[in-house]
């Protein structure tokens, strides 16, 4: 036909294999040609078939692999031991059979490969030998180890920051504590005895080491999430969601609030990390509830694989472009006065929702209320790392 492209030239191939239904083999033929390297070897194990491809990945031309032992020409090695009866079995029991190998060129070079063998019967259904589709996976296995290195880099520095953050944190504790001692004594004996602006100052200064001491102090919750190790186990989230109200009685009470709850799943979670969690996202609720009494509501519904769980209020809301901000350590949205705190609440329920292998979000309009929602896969005791 005019404008089509030519087929590729016939490959050697033994006489007697025909397939009962499906494509010819010519027709394979042309589709192997253009595929990863394929074998196709008789009963004895010698070497019927040999495309393109294994001729330019093994260093062999088709007229030299012809008839020979595949096994010795390309010298297999089983990646794991017992994988040459898996082989054997697989082939067997199931008329095939997938897995990696290591392989031999010519040239003697090694590389990795991945392997799909299947049985091959004639018209009859007879059994006359097997085909071997081999791809090289030495790209794709450099490319993984060069990930897990990163992987592991990565993982090892940021658990270097964490230690060199809560070890500064902790050790600053002392010397602020100190100082802020020491402007109150100044300011309980002379307080009154001096002219107004040195009161002032002492003023000023005993409130910036009080704010300092604050700022470590939630500098050390947040290191400590990320330095310690994860102890999780399956647990009903009522559990934590529970403890945390406990923490919160006093501001629930205040406040006045109406707080609702669904029934919430068992997950594979650090119980104390999801009660700080819990308290963090439910405190947030009634902290930035308005001029009305605050009402939180805290629901949970399969979402994918695993879990979602919301704690929605009818607070005072959060402008779109101000809502990738809340997640940010230190970031503030309101004045200290109107909203005290040191803005690093929900940094820290980011975080521990990601070591959980999750996502933390928020859907908020301004004056609408927020509902923060942070998903967690359903993993069993089994699935823990």
């Amino acid at each position: 036909m005019s404008g089509s492209a030519p087929m590729p030239p016939r490959r050697p191939f033994r006489k007697g294999w025909r397939r009962r239904a499906g494509p010819s083999w010519h027709e394979l033929r042309a589709l192997a040609e253009i595929s990863d390297a394929v074998a196709a070897v008789d009963l004895q194990n010698r070497i019927v078939y040999w495309n393109h491809t294994a001729e330019r990945n093994y260093g062999w031309t088709a007229a030299e692999a012809m008839g020979q032992p595949l096994m010795e020409l390309i010298k297999y090695e089983w990646v794991q031991p017992g994988d040459h009866q898996a082989f054997l079995d697989g082939m067997a029991r199931e008329g095939r059979w997938v897995g990696e190998v290591i392989h031999h060129t010519r040239s003697g070079r090694r590389f990795w490969a991945q392997c799909t063998s299947i049985v091959v019967r004639n018209a009859a259904g007879q059994r006359v030998g097997s085909m071997a589709m081999i791809r090289d996976l030495t790209g794709l296995k450099r490319i993984e180890a060069e990930l897990r290195r990163s992987v592991a880099e990565l993982t090892r520095s940021n658990h270097q920051l964490a230690q060199y953050a809560y070890v500064v944190s902790h050790d600053l504790q002392e010397p602020v504590r100190m100082i802020t001692a020491y402007l109150g004594l100044l300011q309980d004996r002379y307080a009154g005895r001096l002219d107004a602006r040195a009161d002032q100052y002492i003023e000023v200064s005993t409130q910036a080491a009080r704010q300092i001491q604050g700022l470590i102090r939630d500098l050390l919750a947040y290191a400590q999430v990320g330095a310690k190790p994860r102890q999780r186990a399956v647990t009903s989230l009522d559990q934590p969601l529970d403890q945390a109200l406990v923490n919160l009685r006093g501001s629930l009470e205040a406040s006045g609030a109406r707080l609702t709850r669904d029934t919430l799943p068992a997950v594979a979670v650090d119980a104390a990390e999801m009660v700080q969690l819990f308290q963090n996202l439910v405190g947030n609720a009634l902290k930035f509830c308005g001029d009305a009494p605050p009402v939180v509501h805290i629901g949970a519904r399969r979402e994918g694989a695993g879990w979602r769980v919301e704690v929605r209020d009818q607070g005072i809301g959060i402008d779109a472009d101000c809502q990738e901000r809340v997640f940010e350590v230190f970031k503030r949205l309101h004045r200290r006065e109107a909203y005290p705190g040191n803005g690093i609440g929900l940094a820290i329920c980011k975080q521990i929702v990601e070591r959980h292998g999750g996502t933390l979000g928020l859907e908020s309009r301004p004056g609408q209320g927020a509902t923060f929602h942070f998903t967690l896969p359903d993993l069993a005791v089994q699935d823990l790392p």
